[in-house]
């Protein structure tokens, strides 16, 4: 699986799973079927992809509030050249591959533990995951994966974040 639709997976379940109807890490319900339906509306066809969008935002303003800002990268702030190839790729994407994976919270966090590798990592607020090329690749996805995996399992909050090299 190429990084770049790993890292829109990976935004999906992490991004639905922290919405106010799961966990209410932010303050947005729009990956649901409700707010699909409402998205549906003004954006026929990408309402996956403002919703996507939305709660990337929303996630991005928590994340920053915990993490910071400045030279350290999360899952919802990437370098802009990795934010347009995702953005992209996100127009490329079918709904219909990540809209099963988000029907419900253990279906979501069945999808997140098995990108992670079936593993689950345990961290309580932010945790640096080293140095990475502007370009996350699998390995450090799976590895976000796996903290968010075991935040979301034991409802505590986990923000992982990287440098670059």
């Amino acid at each position: 699986m190429p990084a770049t639709h790993a890292i829109i997976q990976l935004r999906t379940l992490v991004g639905y799973l922290g919405e106010q109807p799961q966990t209410h890490w932010w303050d947005t319900a729009f990956l649901n079927k409700t707010g699909l339906h409402f998205l549906g509306i003004n954006f026929p066809r990408s309402a996956f992809a403002a919703g996507l969008n939305a709660v990337t935002a929303a996630a991005q303003r928590v994340h920053d509030e915990r993490i910071g800002r400045g030279r350290v990268h999360h899952l919802f702030r990437l370098p802009y050249t990795v934010e347009e190839d995702l953005a992209a790729a996100l127009q490329q994407t079918s709904p219909d591959d990540l809209l099963p994976t988000i029907t419900t919270r253990e279906e979501a966090l069945h999808h997140l533990t098995a990108l992670a590798g079936e593993r689950t990592l345990a961290a309580v607020g932010p945790v640096h995951l080293g140095e990475s090329g502007e370009t996350p690749t699998t390995k450090l996805v799976e590895e976000m994966a796996a903290y968010y995996a075991g935040a979301f399992s034991t409802d505590q909050q986990t923000f992982p974040y990287f440098t670059l090299t």
